[in-house]
């Protein structure tokens, strides 16, 4: 990954702070390989670049209020109504089914979405709502909403992957969050003839100010080269 160096000389001659927030997939923890393999290197980097800027970066599992907690910018999967802040699109976040393949000789390979109501399956949790989403699929322009009854729920991503790799069940969520144990061949893809819903948009959300400040800029240049780089991987579209 290439950063293209914002002038050094338009930022203030005293040291500034970016004050930055990951909401890494809008309620759900962050999944540990975006943060240890692809985020945290990349900030590294970033911080190399811009000497100018401290960094206070948190990484976190609910909705912040930009303003209110005095937030420079926030990286958000999800969708946003809040008509106080601006929202630079990045990315989308695709969905995937997925099981391990132990899970798979046991209880077999379901064909259709329907067949789900079969298995066992884990899902999410909204930490606020202590609700779970429905499961969607498209197959030549027919949308399914599928209702699945899920045996086990978590308010935590990892601990959504850690449990399905062990066998737990079948499992719907973004595909970055599954895309290190799918290569390593402890997930496998379900249902691939089935389209399944379009996602959620990842953007970076700043306060509506006059001016851009010059931090903010290279923040959203430097997650733009970083979603460039996840795409080019096929990790997120």
């Amino acid at each position: 990954m290439v950063f293209i160096p914002f002038p050094v000389h338009l930022f203030p001659k005293t040291q500034e702070v970016l004050v930055c927030v990951f909401e890494i997939l809008f309620c759900l923890n962050s999944s540990l390989y975006i943060k240890r393999e692809k985020i945290a290197p990349a900030l590294l980097r970033f911080a190399t670049q811009y000497p100018e800027l401290n960094l206070n970066v948190s990484f976190n599992d609910r909705l912040i209020d930009l303003i209110e907690e005095g937030i420079d910018a926030t990286v958000r999967i999800g969708i946003s109504n809040d008509s106080r802040l601006i929202m630079h699109h990045l990315a989308t976040a695709r969905y995937i089914t997925c099981a391990s393949p132990q899970y798979l000789a046991q209880y077999g390979t379901p064909t259709t979405p329907t067949e789900l109501l079969q298995h066992r399956c884990v899902n999410f949790i909204y930490p606020q709502t202590r609700r779970e989403s429905n499961w969607k699929f498209e197959q030549d322009g027919k949308l399914i909403d599928l209702c699945v009854d899920s045996y086990l729920r978590f308010d935590n991503s990892e601990v959504i992957l850690e449990a399905v790799i062990q066998g737990a069940g079948v499992v719907q969520f973004p595909k970055f969050i599954a895309a290190k144990a799918i290569a390593r061949g402890d997930l496998e893809p379900i249902l691939q003839s089935y389209t399944t819903q379009l996602g959620l948009p990842i953007a970076v959300l700043y306060p509506q100010k006059r001016y851009l400040s010059a931090k903010v800029r290279v923040f959203v240049e430097f997650m733009t080269e970083l979603t460039a780089a996840l795409k080019r991987v096929d990790v997120v579209d």
